[in-house]
């Protein structure tokens, strides 16, 4: 967006799929559990339940920076997806974290969290 304040590129054609967390939780998640696994090793997945697509994503930025008349140019390469390596989704389940995680704070809400880094950048 620094060539082109009103054009913003995008690698991949927008669909695909990410779970994001804020840094707090995930820190908090793996600190917990590392307070608390039973033995010397265990496996867990740290993440959100909230999924969101690359094109939101890119709407809320926009959205939340205050710019306008923006338009999307899409860059996908053999899937839709971005770069090679890339996946269309990701989504790892969580089910054992949330199983042991009934004593710590609920993971926020990717959007407000997302929300309030856009807010933060901007300033």
């Amino acid at each position: 967006m620094k060539k082109d304040p009103g054009r913003l590129e995008i690698l991949g054609d927008g669909t695909q799929t990410r779970s994001y967390i804020y840094i707090d939780d995930a820190v908090n998640a793996t600190v917990f559990l590392a307070e608390r696994i039973a033995g010397n090793f265990d496996i867990y997945n740290v993440g959100s339940e909230d999924w969101i697509t690359v094109n939101d994503v890119a709407g809320i930025t926009v959205k939340t920076l205050g710019l306008k008349d923006v338009s999307f140019s899409y860059k996908p390469i053999l899937h839709g997806v971005g770069w090679r390596g890339d996946v269309k989704r990701i989504a790892l389940s969580i089910e054992k974290l949330m199983r042991n995680l009934l004593n710590l704070k609920s993971v926020k809400c990717y959007l407000t969290d997302f929300e309030e880094s856009c807010s933060w950048e901007k300033k």
